[in-house]
């Protein structure tokens, strides 16, 4: 006899026919020789501890609706050995075995450890410990002429770059790093003056073509010739000796106080004297 004929036998045709067919279909289902089965599949699968746990969890539900299939006999048992297996054994056993796993979870929850015991006072301790101190701090209003004169006092002792005298003056006057700089605008400066004049030079109706500068330098006196020529040399010089110095630098060299302060001897009297060979030997 099969779940459906058993429940298809009546049909309701109202509510009242409903109650009474849910009635019936109990009464049947628990008359019917597979319900005993489906029952004893459930419980041979299921410790004698956990037994209890699952029939009041409802799980013999899921085994006996009307919707699933029948326990199996094993065949070549006898009654009293037989083995009834039912396919939705395994999902009972993992419902089981997470509930086992629950329960574990709240006695050790309820009874903690010896090491959690022990360790809990640290932790409690640790936590107590802050490295923040509350200090009381008195505060006071002030007028606006009161807050400008405090501001006024702090701006005193804030610290300030030193003034350039205080050094010595071969370090300030005589760097040779500060004058590569000097000298080195002075003659760009000094060519960008010349050739913007040289351009303007005849709307101006300005003689400085090269005829003109060469007749009135040579009616100069030979000190004063001698001394453009040196204002116009040494800035030459010193800007190229002082270049390659800094081309040193970028391998890594000289750059030790003592190096520093003798190179810059070395540049000071090469350039003046290159420079003092060009204005009156050449």
């Amino acid at each position: 006899m099969k779940w459906s004929a058993l429940i298809g036998q009546y049909q309701p045709k109202s509510r009242g026919d409903s109650r009474a067919s849910l009635q019936s279909g109990r009464t049947q289902r628990r008359t019917s020789p597979f319900y005993s089965l489906e029952r004893e599949s459930l419980t041979s699968t299921l410790s004698p501890i956990s037994r209890p746990t699952a029939f009041l969890h409802g799980v013999t539900n899921l085994t006996t609706r009307n919707d699933l299939p029948r326990a199996r006999i094993t065949p070549g048992h006898s009654s009293e050995t037989r083995r009834t297996t039912h396919p939705y054994d395994h999902y009972i056993q993992n419902m089981i075995a997470q509930r086992v796993g629950v329960s574990a979870l709240r006695r050790a929850a309820g009874k903690p450890s010896v090491f959690f015991n022990s360790q809990v006072p640290k932790i409690v301790a640790a936590s107590s410990m802050s490295t923040t101190q509350i200090r009381p701090v008195a505060t006071s209003k002030l007028t606006p002429d009161d807050g400008l004169e405090l501001l006024a006092k702090q701006r005193l002792n804030r610290p300030i770059s030193p003034h350039l005298t205080i050094y010595k003056i071969e370090q300030t006057w005589f760097g040779a790093s500060i004058w590569t700089r000097i000298t080195g605008a002075g003659l760009s400066g000094a060519f960008y003056v010349y050739f913007g004049t040289y351009l303007v030079a005849p709307l101006l109706g300005w003689h400085i073509e090269t005829q003109s500068l060469v007749a009135a330098f040579g009616a100069l006196p030979l000190a004063a010739k001698g001394g453009l020529k040196f204002l116009v040399a040494w800035p030459f010089t010193f800007h190229f000796f002082n270049g390659i110095r800094h081309l040193t630098y970028d391998l890594v060299k000289g750059f030790s106080k003592p190096d520093i302060v003798k190179w810059g001897w070395v540049i000071w009297s090469t350039s003046l004297v290159s420079a003092a060979g060009l204005a009156f030997a050449w």
